[in-house]
């Protein structure tokens, strides 16, 4: 009767030892989606006439883990057709930098 009575209270005390989970919520997302360095290129025009004289404006905005822009980012600028770097038209910088906000044109 001992040897029974002492696993009777070993399983008790391991019955109590057990953890319980409550109801528990997802946290709210925040912050951006990315893990690092965001860059976002828009062009306007987007698309242009090989005539000579058509022009686009490029935006560079780089965005940090943080949320924030990205500043004194340097970033070379090259233009590729299907995939291949191309040497035409002209560009008006081919190395920019992010101000302050993270953005860049050229």
């Amino acid at each position: 009767m001992k040897g029974l009575l002492s696993s009777a209270i070993l399983v008790a005390a391991v019955v109590l030892a057990g953890c319980t989970v409550h109801q528990t919520e997802a946290p709210a997302l925040a912050g951006p989606s990315d893990l690092a360095l965001s860059i976002r290129v828009t062009a306007l025009p987007d698309s242009i006439s090989q005539d000579g004289g058509s022009q686009s404006s490029i935006q560079v905005t780089a965005i940090g883990p943080d949320g924030k822009g990205k500043a004194a980012l340097a970033l070379r600028m090259d233009m590729f057709v299907d995939g291949v770097g191309q040497d035409y038209g002209t560009l008006s910088a081919r190395t920019i930098v992010t101000d302050s906000n993270g953005t860049a044109s050229v």
